[in-house]
């Protein structure tokens, strides 16, 4: 290679180390910063856009919504209500909002009709599902089955428990059975939209019936009563009564 060769080689790679040096600083200053919606894993992400610092929760992070037992009460013929107790394992994970469904049967196994609604899972907690006014053929139903989406979104959500307790305060069995039961509001703050379970159970443990009711608004620091009715006479006279007060974790974003 000549002389004048060489130096228009080397002038050429010069120029091309230059722009390369300049594009490489302004890639580095001009390139975007990591983030929760990059569609790439980084951060500490353990998956793609979730995990780590990101909001998302991946799903395996998560243990799947556990149903510890369902029941079906026929509250008036071919009225029904459909029960399910369930438990979200995760400690720092809920659902603000996700849908269920209940299949309802017969004693073989025949599905007769489903009713679907709306409600929430705190972390680290067994809450209530609850579905009332179910039309079906009277006498019919034998079971009840409840079923969640495949694919829910998990938040993370720190809060700990509120300071909410049931008492039951006053049970009759005539004319209609009718249950009074008093809520302690242990917290400083008002709490609102806050819905109410009970199961009536025999001496044996066995559920015979259910209801629910829901308490608008109870004063920081106050009690309220509140009030569950039945239509008909139930077929016995109930010995245990247990309740489920759910307030929604998610919706007080200032505790």
């Amino acid at each position: 290679m000549s002389w004048r060769r060489r130096r228009q080689f080397s002038l050429i790679m010069t120029v091309v180390l230059f722009f390369a040096l300049v594009g490489g600083v302004f890639y580095y200053f001009k390139k975007p910063n990591p983030s929760c919606f990059d569609n790439k894993k980084n951060q500490t992400e353990l998956g793609v856009d979730c995990g780590g610092t990101c909001a998302k929760v991946c799903q395996t992070e998560t243990v799947a919504l556990a149903v510890l037992w369902t029941r079906v009460f026929e509250i008036t013929p071919g009225n029904y209500s459909a029960l399910a107790y369930v438990e979200n394992a995760n400690r720092q994970f809920g659902l603000p909002n996700f849908t269920y469904e209940f299949i309802l049967t017969d004693a073989e196994g025949g599905e007769i009709t489903r009713a679907t609604g709306q409600t929430f899972a705190n972390p680290k907690e067994r809450f209530m599902v609850f579905s009332a006014n179910i039309s079906a053929p009277a006498g019919k139903v034998a079971r009840a089955f409840v079923e969640f989406p495949a694919s829910l979104v998990w938040q993370r959500l720190t809060k700990s428990e509120l300071k909410l307790e049931v008492k039951r305060k006053d049970w009759q069995m005539a004319p209609t059975p009718n249950l009074t039961a008093e809520v302690l509001n242990g917290e400083v703050r008002d709490l609102r939209q806050i819905p109410v379970y009970v199961v009536l159970s025999d001496k044996n443990g066995n559920a015979i019936s259910a209801s629910a009711t829901f308490i608008d608004e109870i004063k920081g620091l106050t009690a309220t009563n509140i009030y569950f009715t039945w239509p008909l006479p139930l077929v016995e006279n109930p010995t245990f009564f247990d309740f489920y007060a759910h307030p929604n974790l998610f919706e007080l974003s200032d505790l």
